[in-house]
């Protein structure tokens, strides 16, 4: 449907569709001139096609909803694009890291309990309680370390221990 819709504006079929007043015949023209070279920007970034002309349409619709302040269209239509892969590029990379966090947390018991319930245990808080534990660390130091606030290190404390704890009751 879009590769229809793209064609009839690339063509020319929906100018008498749309009107002057509702759709700036500028826009149109970036549209024409710049769709393809956006859309081969965004599949380098993605490297999916598909995911890139999603993007570039998105991009395309935050340009002519601001169409009136925008100074540099061009300009601003690749800004958008370059930004929206980033948000997309973002997303895989933290889909990545809880998949890679539960591929962790899948660990074979070993038969040392506290060695498994820790095994158990979110990464963040197991880090924590090993280093605030097992290093003996002051929180402010452990908090340091993991580029966190002290108050965040004492509440990964409290919810690891307490998960320690149920899982040593079990």
């Amino acid at each position: 449907m879009q590769a229809d819709v793209h064609q009839l504006v690339r063509t020319g079929a929906i100018a008498p569709l749309v009107t002057p007043s509702s759709t700036p015949i500028g826009f149109v023209a970036l549209y024409t001139d710049r769709y393809d070279a956006m859309v081969r920007l965004a599949a380098m970034l993605v490297d999916r096609v598909d995911v890139a002309e999603e993007i570039v349409q998105d991009a395309f619709a935050a340009v002519y909803e601001r169409w009136e302040h925008v100074e540099t269209p061009a300009a601003y239509v690749r800004t958008v694009v370059v930004n929206k892969c980033r948000d997309v590029l973002r997303r895989r990379r933290v889909a990545a890291a809880v998949t890679l966090g539960r591929a962790q947390d899948a660990i074979e018991p070993t038969g040392d309990l506290l060695h498994d319930a820790l095994a158990s245990l979110p990464t963040r808080q197991r880090a924590v309680l090993v280093l605030r534990f097992y290093e003996d660390l002051p929180n402010d130091e452990v908090a340091r370390l993991l580029k966190t606030r002290p108050g965040t290190v004492k509440s990964l404390v409290h919810r690891g221990l307490t998960t320690l704890r149920e899982v040593i009751e079990q």
